[in-house]
């Protein structure tokens, strides 16, 4: 956390976090961008691939030097010089484990200096005293990017950030600034335009608008519509599980976005609880229909050649390179409602191969295994959105909210009923009515004509 150099890169398997394999695979991913005069560090790459959570990448890159820790317990912070990787350590006055305290973006060389300056716990020493904190600016803020001024922060990844904006007349947005890696991507302003175009076409409840896209002088940046309650991950780590009745809500929020954009011939691709959000009222918006997205699927591209999405919320046609259409998307919405009751991801691996392996040929676990709350039903539903054959699963988005909503109690509204369920179930009660008329009528005609 404090180290102002990178580590070396053989730390990360010498400490356990990654397989020989797995370290050349990281390093062959930053040559490939170094030669497009791109500079990614190590810990952004394992964290971008899913190879190792942000945490224990912490722990890595502070091995040997001062960390900045937290008690989960208490909430005290601890400040420990020769920090070791492999040690766990504990609060004293409540005996908990302290976790590390993650910098924003995993960057060594930018590291955020400890609101708290402590001296390490002894055994039997008081309660750290807190020390004044240290604030650093944001090298965005207040500057004005077209005719929206940036106010703060709001959230930081490895591709970029979000900012508050507000315009001129009042009203806030969120603006999402690349990296000026990300923004010197060749043909990566090309693809904001085309994807602003498709996206422009979306007006729905269910998600986010995009208002404007453009480039500030060495930055690529989106202006949406603003959401005030957080994404869906913020919901997830603060509830760990949530009911299945409010999973199956969120989800068919997030299906009734998804069907807007399908009738529409848009498809999301990478639907995952960060692109997310929730209003106020706890409603959920589906965001990066546009360019953002397309940014992140070139890093998968680089690495596997044809596939585009997030591996853990991935279709297996997507895994296999064979593209994604609109049952895609259900099958990232029925892994994503599995997360949100379990508090765990179905299909995770070792590697970026594995966990691709795993969409490809492994069944669906029983979320009820894991939550005994999960109503049969609902897991049958999950099962066929998940389907490994996408012919398999429901026609439509809207068809698999019905069966969700159906399967935990909730109100079916009449318009989500599949027509083709509708047209045989009205055809095989008039055909009972007819068969009986027509013996009818065939009796009056023999004892006519008798």
């Amino acid at each position: 956390m404090a180290e102002t150099t990178a580590p070396p890169p053989d730390r990360f398997v010498e400490l356990g976090l990654l397989t020989p394999d797995q370290l050349r695979q990281c390093r062959d991913f930053q040559e490939s961008f170094e030669k497009q005069g791109l500079a990614l560090p190590l810990a952004n790459v394992i964290v971008n691939l899913g190879l190792a959570p942000p945490e224990k990448v912490a722990r890595v890159l502070a091995h040997q030097s001062t960390a900045l820790l937290k008690c989960a317990g208490c909430g005290r912070r601890y400040t420990v010089p020769d920090f070791q990787a492999t040690r766990r350590y504990k609060c004293e006055p409540c005996r908990a484990y302290l976790d590390i305290v993650v910098d924003d973006n995993l960057l060594p060389q930018t590291p955020v200096p400890p609101p708290q300056a402590v001296a390490a716990p002894s055994p039997a020493g008081p309660a750290p005293a807190p020390a004044p904190k240290t604030v650093r600016k944001d090298p965005f803020e207040g500057r004005t990017f077209n005719d929206v001024r940036i106010v703060r922060r709001l959230a930081k990844g490895g591709m970029g950030a979000v900012y508050l904006g507000e315009k001129p007349d009042g009203r806030q947005v969120a603006v999402k600034i690349l990296t000026e890696e990300f923004s010197k991507m060749p043909g990566i302003e090309g693809r904001f335009k085309r994807e602003g175009t498709s996206t422009a076409k979306l007006d729905h409840p269910n998600i986010v608008q995009t208002l404007e896209m453009g480039r500030d002088d060495r930055y690529v940046f989106i202006v949406m519509e603003y959401v005030e309650g957080g994404s869906l991950v913020d919901l997830i780590v603060k509830e760990r599980r949530l009911p299945p009745k409010r999973a199956v809500e969120i989800a068919c929020d997030v299906l009734a976005g998804l069907q807007h954009a399908h009738e529409r011939g848009i498809v999301h691709r990478d639907v995952k609880p960060g692109n997310v959000l929730l209003t106020g009222e706890g409603r959920a918006k589906v965001i990066d229909f546009g360019l953002a997205k397309d940014a992140e699927a070139q890093t998968i591209l680089t690495l596997s050649g044809n596939v585009v999405g997030t591996p853990a919320y991935m279709a297996p046609e997507q895994a296999k390179g064979e593209g994604a259409g609109p049952p895609a998307d259900q099958y990232s919405c029925g892994i994503l409602t599995w997360l949100m009751m379990t508090g765990k991801k179905p299909f995770e691996g070792k590697s970026l191969v594995d966990t691709l392996n795993k969409q490809i040929h492994e069944p669906l676990p029983s979320a009820r295994a894991i939550n005994p709350e999960v109503p049969e039903a609902l897991e049958k539903v999950l099962r066929k959105m998940c389907a490994k054959d996408p012919a398999k699963r429901y026609a439509t988005p809207l068809e698999a909210a019905a069966a969700m909503k159906k399967a935990v109690g909730l109100e079916v509204p009449a318009e989500a009923v599949p027509a083709t369920a509708g047209a045989l179930a009205w055809t095989w009660a008039d055909w009972t009515v007819a068969v009986a008329a027509a013996v009818g009528a065939a009796a009056l005609v023999y004892l006519f004509l008798r």
